[in-house]
């Protein structure tokens, strides 16, 4: 699974709750959260969360305990087919990012 590429289609919800390979393009269209209480990294060249997607460390309620690491390995730094470049955490229109 290291450099593949992964979807996380609209439905699911995926848990991280060790660390992931150093992984390709991950496109989040349901839900990715990092489980509350472990130290963890996820690996991946570019993180997009798109429309109805959500990337979640820990809740307004209920803050994140532990590390929760998201390192981008991506080493093209051209700009990428939709002008946001090809390493970062890109989030689409009506994507969430959610770090408490």
């Amino acid at each position: 699974m290291a450099g593949a590429a992964v979807v996380i289609p609209a439905g699911m919800h995926v848990l991280i709750d060790e660390d992931t390979p150093a992984l390709g393009a991950l496109s989040v269209e349901g839900a990715l959260t990092f489980k509350r209480g472990v130290n963890v990294e996820l690996q991946a060249a570019v993180v997009r969360v798109r429309a109805g997607g959500a990337l979640r460390a820990g809740l307004a309620t209920t803050p994140h305990v532990g590390r929760a690491t998201t390192t981008l390995t991506a080493t093209d730094m051209r700009d990428g087919p939709v002008g946001m470049g090809t390493r970062g955490i890109l989030i689409s229109a009506g994507g969430k990012l959610e770090l408490f």
